[in-house]
């Protein structure tokens, strides 16, 4: 058995081509040569492909694989920009790449299904396909750069029997290059997991791709909440494949992974807290570990500011999110007007803020939320005035969320004009609770353990039977193409905001207007 790699890092564009230059892909490709030849971690016969043109980078690819033999273990690695044409099919871009009029031309890109039909014309059974690719633009301080088509697009143009794809994002989402960093932030967490060994996740010595892309999503995710990296195969094949050896028995890699525990569980209280420090019975566990590894101080150091990086990059990009939202309110005062409102909305999209973490910020900084100052008045007018008749009935509303608390006060918001709320944890709980009895409407977070797309998987199963209950999803963020793929599948709305929420809430169950009747 021989493992190979063919590794391509595309970052250089022509100033007319409609892409803008990338600096990772270069160091993404380092990156991953450096773990991968590696004798004692991965072992394999790595290829390097910098910049090429179209039919460079083609006929690479095609010629590589021709190569290839039965029992080879074959990686191939992309890093660069990737485009859709009108048809929605995914292309890789090389270093002559072009659009024209914001259309890509399709024969300066290499296809997708170009590549699959050299592996399907391969003798090779086992193959590997990390992509980190993208479309670029510009927001502060980071690059964004989005795949718009590593989803199905790819399930559909590169699944196959005995093959696995990982790529960085879904197709409604943004992966990222942070200006200045050396790599991409999901090839970072990638080389990371198998360098150190951390990818381990079961300490056999050997890091399969599942564990891979496990440990890499949770890193990921701790950075960037935007970003859900996926795993493609076909019939749940190509899970096992080995990819590198981890040392079994390292000292470092043990202290790296009590660190990892440890800062897993205090994660939420860092953030509540906006202070990435271990409580001091934490600290003193790990310098009695330190001690019993006979790890030196410099080593554990450095170990400890690469795990808690990602959680220390979120508790950044909050205080980015405060420090704009306090310099707003001082030039502009409260309440702010629309325009305002729609701009932070989409600044916290762009930072890849939770929800809650950012209404924790505004109710420390804020006056009080206009949605609390019209409940307050109308609560008011219903003492003097009593409740409308039409108001007063009350409606039933189910809300999957798999973190309830983290709703309490959109839900405590929404009965106090007369709606009643059942709560499920999980797609299968909701399905439970749907044949049991029937809903004025549904309300539904996006991603549940293990699926990062629960709130379509229900949505799509609901529709699927004939049941047409008022859907809306309630999620981290609200990006267009959501908004739209949301709508597509039947939802009736698709928001981040709590007011939003309420407001579409009551428009689904028919009660807005009575609502914004009462005199505030």
């Amino acid at each position: 058995m021989v493992k190979v790699a063919l590794l391509i890092g595309v970052g250089e564009y022509s100033e007319d081509s409609g892409f803008k230059p990338l600096s990772a892909p270069t160091k993404d490709v380092e990156a991953m040569k450096r773990v991968l030849e590696h004798p004692e971690i991965g072992g394999f016969e790595v290829t390097t492909l910098i910049n090429p043109n179209q039919s460079e980078m083609a006929i690479k690819i095609e010629t590589w694989l021709m190569e290839r033999k039965p029992d080879d273990l074959a990686v191939l690695f992309y890093s660069g920009h990737g485009a859709k044409d009108e048809r929605r099919e995914l292309y890789f871009s090389a270093k002559d790449t072009r659009k024209q009029r914001e259309k890509l031309i399709r024969s300066t890109a290499v296809s997708a299904e170009s590549i699959n039909k050299c592996i399907q014309d391969s003798y090779v059974t086992r193959f590997v396909l990390f992509i980190d690719c993208c479309f670029s633009g510009a927001f502060g301080d980071f690059l964004l750069k989005d795949d718009s088509s590593v989803d199905a697009e790819l399930e559909n143009q590169l699944g196959a029997e005995g093959r696995v794809v990982l790529a960085s994002s879904s197709s409604l989402q943004y992966s990222l290059e942070k200006k200045g960093e050396d790599i991409s932030i999901y090839t970072q967490y990638i080389v990371e997991g198998i360098e150190t060994g951390a990818a381990d996740l079961d300490n056999d010595g050997k890091i399969s791709i599942k564990e891979l892309h496990d440990y890499a999503s949770e890193r990921v995710y701790a950075a960037n909440k935007n970003m859900t990296p996926r795993i493609i195969t076909l019939k749940d094949r190509g899970f096992d494949i080995v990819l590198a050896k981890s040392p079994k028995n390292d000292p470092k890699l043990k202290y790296r992974k009590e660190v990892d525990n440890w800062a897993k569980q205090q994660a939420e209280q860092w953030i509540e807290q906006r202070n990435i420090k271990f409580s001091i019975p934490i600290r003193k566990l790990l310098d009695r570990k330190q001690s019993q590894l006979n790890i030196s101080a410099s080593d554990a150091q450095k170990i400890e500011v690469e795990v808690l990086q990602p959680f220390q990059e979120y508790e950044r990009q909050l205080k980015e999110y405060e420090d704009t939202l306090v310099e707003t309110l001082n030039a502009e005062g409260y309440p702010f007007n629309q325009t305002i409102e729609e701009a932070l909305k989409a600044y916290q999209a762009s930072l890849a803020l939770k929800s809650k973490d950012v209404e924790a910020i505004k109710k420390r900084i804020l006056p009080i939320e206009k949605i609390e100052q019209r409940l307050k008045r109308q609560e008011l007018q219903k003492s003097r005035q009593g409740l409308d008749n039409a108001l007063a009935q009350r409606s039933t509303i189910l809300w999957v969320d798999d973190r309830p608390d983290n709703n309490i006060h959109e839900r405590q918001a929404l009965e106090a004009v007369g709606v009643n709320f059942i709560l499920a944890v999980s797609t299968e709980e909701a399905l439970e609770r749907l044949n049991q009895q029937q809903f004025d409407a549904i309300i539904s977070d996006m991603g549940r353990p293990p699926d990062a797309q629960a709130g379509y998987t229900l949505l799509d199963k609901l529709r699927s039977s004939g049941n047409q209950t008022p859907f809306v999803i309630y999620a981290g963020s609200k990006t267009p193409e959501q908004v739209a793929e949301s709508q597509r599948r039947g939802a009736s709305g698709c928001t981040n905001s709590p007011n939003e929420l309420f407001e579409m809430v009551l428009s689904a169950i028919g009660r807005l207007q009575e609502f914004f009747r009462q005199p505030i």
